[in-house]
């Protein structure tokens, strides 16, 4: 239902945010490559492997929070390539 979708999008939205954003503000006084890597890496890496997983093991609606992530996912690109520009990195 359309409340599910909203709760998925919100939960999603949240991790991937919070979580990013929090490793970006702890790896600040590294180099740009690695900070970069350390940022991308604890937010982006696991996506492919859930998914896999989850259309081998699970019906097919699980499924659904990897759709909606392919729509969370640019705008969380966006804000950090908005804050590494910002902060010459």
């Amino acid at each position: 239902s359309f409340s599910s979708l909203i709760i998925i999008i919100v939960v999603l939205a949240i991790s991937k945010f919070a979580l990013g954003l929090a490793v970006y503000y702890f790896t600040k006084n590294l180099k740009q490559g690695k900070q970069v890597l350390y940022v991308l890496f604890s937010t982006l890496k696991n996506g492919n492997l859930g998914l896999a997983l989850c259309l081998v093991l699970f019906p097919v609606a699980t499924a659904v929070p990897f759709a909606v992530e392919g729509f969370v996912a640019p705008l969380y690109i966006i804000l950090l390539l908005k804050l590494f520009k910002k902060n010459g990195n």
